[in-house]
């Protein structure tokens, strides 16, 4: 046993702690002077190898790091305990707050005490795979593996939480909340850290991380293949812009999606004006069932620019079901409210990704739709570029585009056409299921866009679509502060 009480000086400090020989089991047990700090925690092996991450606020104060991958919590990398010295990073700690620690390493039975290991995990790395950072490999995780072989509409939910950072649901939880919900797929997003583990049963999960850095905004990588040190690199990480573009380049090289969370909500918005565009694989413009306008006329001067930029959402869900949640003046959020549905080939998570990134998606808390425009190999749906679908007739550089949009679950709502970012059409939905003959008349020459909101009477949002579009803008914007001045908007928002 080794145990030691300290009291933080600063908010990132680090101590150490040596293991003198190579065995089966570490178990850390630590505890601070306060509750629910919100401070991170990062325990590296002798090798500079991330194995386990921690944010302090609802989980157990311990971990177990096990060669063992059903003996290792959700929270760690498996994997040889080697002798030498272990580092413990202390990220955020409030200057002068108290933090002691303990450390048992051995062979065989853990000792008594010990967290116990989740039962009928799916283990998605035994530690033994590393990736060009040098960091865990999620390389037992089937990306193929496919639950459902339709090319069809599928519904999900891309940003949610346990109590691995600051939900309040287990991944148990959570999994069953997926199924009770009826949801095709989701993505635990914790905050700064990779899960190495699930839960067996239940729709897809598919991996996923939310980097926060508390301060300038979050962003989600959805699809990550391997563990990223969200704090570490000598430019600060996820303290500096260029540490974020960094990340953002490491995370797109591990083939995950790049997606800028709630990107005009108050103090959660996005800040780092130094963003680079180009950098953006999507961008969320429904974050909880409620609505923010000012997302989505940042999403408009971003297509406006040139920038097809697909739009998601996600429930961001830190709750339990069946009551409040962190703030308990609001009801719960639901995991898959919104529902984010993509039309994929098929229901595996290498699908589900390439048809976010393609823009066929939609984002709802409730009604369904489907579009028809023939043409193509499969017809074309919502993100779809329609230049070649365009045939003038001799003597004409427009032509008309026929579609077919079906609306269920939407009676008494209203279909608004938006177009470049301008309402130009506004129709009444009177039937349960009801289908729209549409027509729009397009140049071919010249780059163009449409979407469709589904609003309540009282102009509540309940359904949004990715554009269909024609031809091709070269972006005149760069960065994220060029798009806020763009759209008209000032950092704070409120």
């Amino acid at each position: 046993m080794k145990g030691r009480n300290m009291q933080v000086e600063q908010a990132d400090s680090t101590v150490e702690f040596r293991i003198d020989r190579d065995c089966d089991w570490l178990v850390l047990r630590f505890d601070y002077s306060t509750r629910m700090s919100w401070a991170e925690l990062r325990l590296k092996d002798p090798e500079g190898t991330l194995r386990y991450t921690y944010m302090d606020v609802h989980a157990r104060r311990a971990a177990v790091l096990h060669k063992q991958p059903a003996s290792t919590g959700y929270a760690g990398v498996p994997g040889r305990i080697g002798a030498g010295v272990w580092t413990l990073e202390l990220i955020r700690f409030q200057p002068g707050q108290t933090f002691s620690f303990a450390v048992e390493f051995g062979d065989g039975e853990l000792p008594e005490g010990a967290p116990e290991p989740a039962l009928f995990n799916v283990s998605w790395t035994d530690g033994s795979e590393r990736s060009a950072q040098g960091l865990a490999a999620l390389h037992l995780y089937d990306w193929e593996r496919c639950a459902d072989e339709r090319r069809r509409w599928y519904r999900g939910d891309l940003h949610a939480h346990t109590l691995w950072s600051d939900g309040l649901m287990t991944p148990e939880q959570m999994r069953d909340q997926a199924i009770a919900r009826g949801l095709d797929f989701y993505s635990p997003t914790d905050h700064n850290m990779l899960h190495s583990s699930w839960p067996a049963g239940g729709p897809l999960v598919i991996p996923g991380m939310e980097f926060t850095s508390f301060e300038k905004g979050d962003w989600n990588a959805l699809g990550l293949t391997a563990w990223l040190d969200c704090w570490g690199g000598a430019d600060g990480g996820m303290r500096t812009a260029e540490g974020q573009r960094r990340l953002k380049r490491e995370a797109r090289e591990l083939g995950a999606l790049r997606s800028i969370n709630h990107p005009t909500h108050g103090k959660w918005a996005w800040q780092t004006t130094e963003t680079l565009l180009e950098q953006l694989d999507a961008i969320e413009i429904w974050n909880g069932p409620h609505e923010n306008k000012a997302s989505l006329a940042l999403w408009s001067a971003l297509w406006n620019d040139g920038w097809r930029v697909p739009g998601i959402g996600g429930s961001d869900t830190h709750d339990l079901p069946d009551r409040a949640g962190l703030d308990e003046s609001l009801p719960p959020r639901l995991l898959g409210d919104p529902g984010t549905w993509v039309y994929a080939d098929r229901l595996s998570a290498r699908a589900v990704l390439d048809a976010v990134r393609s823009g066929s998606v939609y984002v709802s808390r409730g009604p369904e739709l489907d579009i028809v425009i023939a043409g193509g190999e499969n017809g074309f749906t919502f993100g779809a570029d329609l230049t070649e679908r365009i045939e003038p007739a001799e003597g004409s550089e427009s032509a008309l585009i026929p579609c077919t949009l079906t609306v269920s679950g939407a009676a008494g709502q209203n279909l608004y056409v938006i177009e470049n970012g301008a309402e130009v059409s506004v129709l009444t939905v009177e039937q349960e299921q009801q289908r729209f003959e549409l027509a729009f008349r397009w140049h071919r020459r010249h780059y163009g866009w449409r979407r469709f909101e589904l609003r309540h009477a009282d102009g509540t949002l309940s359904a949004v679509t990715n554009p269909l579009f024609s031809g091709a803008k070269q972006p005149t914007l760069t960065t994220w502060g060029e798009l806020l001045e763009q759209a008209g908007f000032a950092l704070p928002f409120p």
